[in-house]
Formats: structure tokens, C-alpha cells, sequence
């Protein structure tokens, strides 16, 4: 084998070469870490039935939102991993959904006001800004993020 120094050098280049192309690889993903966000929300102690939960990046970007299902749980998919604000949305009301303004063709006047929901949240929940909720996720992580609402 020759071992002249040009040699070692040519060889040497090239396993820095691969190396540094294979950590330049693994640091450069072109998929941004996320992480998973569960928990329960409650209102002054009980598990809410409805509604969703908004998970926004406080650095800004798009909220991830999930369900609240009927036993009070969420599960927030694919956040971007990093300090997050939390936000939670009363659920629309079934009377409010089917109470699309309508005007009957020869009724008089605008058309009646939709009723109020049943379930509302306290507002300052509404805003990630106002809530008062956040937390951290950890890349390729789940968190726990229980969520007791006050009156």
C-alpha cells in the first residue's frame, strides 16, 4: 500500500468529506420537529364534553387544533416543537348551527338574531394571547397538558 502523504491526505479528505455530508444530512431535515399535546379540560373541576383546543407556537406560525371529546380529553397532533400558547374554544351551539339566517321570501324585516349557545367558556380562554396556558413540546415527544377552566 502506498503511503505517501498525498495519499494519506487524498484519503483523509474524503472521509472527512463523507462525514461531515452525513452530519450535514442528519442535522438538516427537511421535516420540522413536532411533538403531541394531551390532556384533559375541565371547568371548575368537571370534564367539558365539547369545544377544541388551539395549540399555537408562540414563536407564531399556524395553530394545531383538536377535539375535546366527550369525556373531556384532546389530542393535539404534529406541534411544532418549542414553547406553545394554549387556547380553548367553547363548542358552537346545535341551536346556533341550524339558526343560519334565514328570511322567509315575504317576511318584513331583517331576519331574527340566533340564539345565544348553551355552552360557553369564560372568554379570556378564547385568546392564546389571554389564557394564561402554555407549555413546552419536545420533539418526537407527548406532553401532558391537563387544562383546569375557572368560572
Amino acid at each position: 500500500m502506498n503511503t505517501t502523504p498525498h495519499h494519506t491526505l487524498s484519503h483523509l479528505t474524503r472521509r472527512l468529506a463523507v462525514g461531515l455530508t452525513a452530519f450535514a444530512l442528519a442535522g438538516c431535515s427537511s421535516e420540522p420537529a413536532t411533538g403531541t399535546v394531551v390532556g384533559t379540560v375541565t371547568l371548575d373541576g368537571k370534564p367539558v364534553a365539547a369545544g377544541l383546543v388551539s395549540v399555537l407556537p408562540a414563536v407564531g406560525g399556524t395553530p394545531v387544533m383538536a377535539t375535546i371529546g366527550p369525556d373531556g380529553r384532546y389530542r393535539a397532533e404534529d406541534v411544532p416543537a418549542g414553547d406553545v400558547l394554549v387556547a380553548v374554544i367553547s363548542p358552537p351551539s346545535e341551536e346556533v348551527d341550524g339558526a343560519i339566517l334565514k328570511k322567509q321570501p315575504n317576511a318584513k324585516g331583517p331576519p331574527p338574531a340566533p340564539p345565544k349557545p348553551k355552552v360557553q367558556y369564560p372568554l379570556k380562554y378564547a385568546d392564546a394571547g389571554t389564557s394564561g396556558l402554555k407549555t413546552t413540546v419536545k420533539p418526537q415527544a407527548e406532553v401532558t397538558f391537563d387544562i383546569p377552566m375557572k368560572k
